[in-house]
């Protein structure tokens, strides 16, 4: 009888005095400290140009580097109940090679509808792909290193990328030439074939923490 794999890593965390929770092995914060929504918000839904690409597409792919403590995914998630109509499709596709831990996401999240639907179905935090299906929501996690793990979904149409990995400084090997080249393959096709195919939003922070301004990147046929 075969073992099952080892799990991934935990995440190394820590709180400084202004109450922001960082990773202690990359020595960068999870989110702003002026506020994790907003962030997301302003740089990866209004960076990719949403809520209003989905509404016109009955089924919309979002791919996302770094899930960290899962915000990005739960505020696309509620914006997308919001603002979609009922009969689309949201595919949500985020590589995490620390993942924390179902009891890590209660402490952080406490008794948020959606994350405790997240922290019901959250799968074991074992190397691979693992998907999770939620009313109107696919989510398909990817523990392990993105790098090895990119090529298994190059198949996937992603709509919009969440750039949201550990500054470049911090965490050079998730921003090198090997893996950048990879997004670009396998968009989706604008209607008339001049449209946009992809688009991705990346936080920039100050050492403060603050956002201080969005990279938006365009990807054409």
């Amino acid at each position: 009888m075969s073992s099952l794999p080892a799990a991934v890593p935990l995440p190394a965390l820590t709180t400084g005095a202004d109450g922001v929770l960082r990773s202690a092995t990359f020595g960068d914060v999870y989110a702003s400290r002026e506020g994790g929504v907003a962030e997301t918000q302003h740089v990866f839904l209004a960076g990719n140009d949403l809520p209003a690409r989905w509404v016109e597409r009955g089924r919309f792919n979002i791919g996302e580097l770094g899930f960290g403590t899962g915000l990005n995914f739960l505020t696309t998630w509620r914006t997308f109940l919001e603002s979609a109509p009922a009969a689309h499709r949201l595919h949500y596709i985020a590589f995490e090679q620390f993942p924390f831990t179902p009891q890590m996401l209660r402490e952080l999240y406490g008794d948020d509808a959606l994350a405790q639907q997240l922290i019901a179905r959250y799968p074991l935090r074992l190397p691979g792909i693992h998907r999770v299906e939620f009313e109107r929501v696919t989510l398909t996690l990817c523990f392990g290193d993105a790098r090895e793990m990119l090529p298994q979904l190059a198949g996937a149409n992603v709509d919009a990328w969440y750039l949201d990995g550990f500054a470049p400084a911090k965490n050079p090997e998730l921003w090198g030439e090997a893996l950048f080249p990879r997004p670009r393959r396998g968009q989706r096709s604008g209607r008339n074939g001049r449209d946009l195919q992809c688009r991705c939003g990346r936080a920039q922070r100050s050492r403060r923490r603050r956002v201080r301004r969005r990279e938006t990147q365009r990807f054409r046929p």
